[in-house]
């Protein structure tokens, strides 16, 4: 049994993304898609959503299943082969919505509703077999050394519009406790006007006592 006190290197960006998978589903089920400036809003939200999709697919093949395929050869397999099909239908949503400009009917918009929670229901599915599966076998052959210097990396390597999209979606969807640390680390090390744009952005998103144990304030 893993021990609860070890970094867990999955944990923050699958609960991000279920959070954001949550808020995309939700936003397109109440869209009205004869309504030109919702159809758009909602475009701009499923933008973040398909950016931080492709970016987490990319980060786990550089980090977590490099690290694991250097331990156990073949490990990553059962998950690392489902990053097509899925990336495949991230596009297939994007070009489908794309082409939405505000005079479609409800049935049409009902169409992308459908195929959007299809391929949530299967991407929860694969995030699922990642933690159960793929994170053990991390646990049990990766340190947890090996998994803060990968962070850092990630950190270090995020662009700044990317950044702020993980930290939108990952700090509410996370304990304070767990995210208190990773926080007080962005504080420490990006620049002030970055570190401004996070707290004005999490301030929007938080309820208060929440903002401040994220960032530790009394």
């Amino acid at each position: 049994m893993p021990d609860a006190a070890r970094l867990r290197p999955l944990d923050p960006p699958h609960k991000g993304l279920r959070n954001a998978l949550g808020v995309l589903s939700l936003q397109a089920g109440r869209t009205e898609f004869s309504d030109p400036v919702a159809v758009a809003d909602l475009q701009a939200t499923a933008a973040g959503v398909w950016a931080l999709l492709r970016d987490h697919a990319r980060l786990e093949d550089e980090f977590i299943f490099a690290r694991l395929e250097r331990a156990v050869p073949g490990a990553s397999a059962p998950a690392a082969e489902q990053h097509p099909e899925l990336d495949a239908t991230v596009d297939e949503l994007e070009e489908m919505l794309a082409g939405f400009d505000g005079t479609q009917s409800n049935d049409e918009g009902h169409r992308f509703v459908l195929a959007l929670v299809d391929f949530q229901a299967r991407y929860l599915a694969h995030l699922v077999l990642e933690e159960t599966v793929i994170e053990p076998l991390l646990l049990e052959h990766v340190t947890d050394e090996e998994f803060a210097a990968d962070q850092q990396a990630v950190l270090e390597g995020a662009d700044p519009a990317t950044l702020m999209l993980w930290f939108r979606y990952i700090v509410p969807a996370r304990r304070p406790a767990d995210t208190r640390p990773i926080m007080a680390n962005f504080v420490a090390n990006a620049p002030p006007p970055a570190v401004e744009a996070v707290r004005s952005m999490l301030a929007e998103v938080l309820d208060e006592p929440t903002f401040r144990a994220v960032f530790a304030e009394d």
